[in-house]
């Protein structure tokens, strides 16, 4: 994955979102963002999703800077897959249907083509026997999954998760994460947003800090965590740790 932000602004009536924030990651698999709450994680997530339009700034992704006007967003969106911490899976479809249908409908996939791709993850992800079941049906990580294997029906240039394991119980938790290392192990690019410390450090790569908008800190998440001095970043991670 790369990934070249320079200068992002994003800029509310009263809150500057994102305040000139810069990163650039070349060759990496998986990177983590974390940072206090209001701190611009899922924020900058959406604006590299092209779901949100930058006051100011450039994003490149593998090298194509992203154009923001809207049909062109709208092209650049399929080859992004996102799940958001609230799963928006359909209420009244099946975990198939949640899959099928949007590959019939915005990708055009055949019916038949759609189910086999569908059902394929499901059963790589060992959710077969939930395919039709309905979300009310399903477990909180099972749900989280499910959208995850949607995101990857797309085959993704790049997953994007915003907070994959919120409001998960730890065994829940331990199922997205097991499934996250299997697509990172498989070679699929990822960039989470997350507030679970432990999660970030064996599912990503690197690390971005970020706090009032801007990265304040960075490394590999193989020393970020070991190498906390007297800043933000050691505050903000003496309550994650607490």
């Amino acid at each position: 994955m790369n990934l070249d932000i320079r200068d992002l602004q994003m800029h509310y009536i009263k809150e500057r979102a994102l305040d000139g924030l810069s990163m650039k990651v070349s060759g990496l698999r998986s990177i983590a963002v974390i940072g206090p709450s209001g701190g611009g994680k899922s924020t900058l997530l959406r604006v590299v999703a092209g779901l949100e339009v930058p006051t100011s700034g450039y994003v490149a992704v593998n090298g194509r800077p992203i154009d923001y006007e809207e049909k062109a967003l709208r092209e650049y969106r399929k080859r992004i897959g996102v799940v958001f911490q609230a799963y928006n899976l359909f209420p009244h479809w099946t975990a198939l249907q949640n899959i099928t249908v949007p590959l019939a409908k915005v990708y055009g996939m055949e019916r038949d083509e759609a189910v086999e791709k569908a059902m394929a993850l499901l059963k790589k992800f060992n959710l077969e026997q939930h395919a039709g079941k309905l979300p009310v049906q399903l477990s909180g990580g099972q749900q989280q999954r499910i959208s995850i294997a949607r995101a990857m029906a797309r085959e993704p240039e790049i997953l994007l998760l915003d907070e994959p394991t919120s409001a998960l119980d730890p065994q829940l938790t331990k199922e997205v994460l097991d499934m996250v290392l299997a697509l990172k192990e498989e070679g699929t690019n990822i960039m989470m947003a997350t507030h679970e410390m432990a999660f970030a450090k064996r599912a990503s790569d690197h690390v971005f800090f970020i706090d009032e908008g801007k990265v304040a800190k960075e490394g590999s998440s193989l020393t970020f965590f070991d190498s906390m001095d007297r800043d933000r970043l050691a505050e903000f991670l003496s309550h994650v740790f607490d």
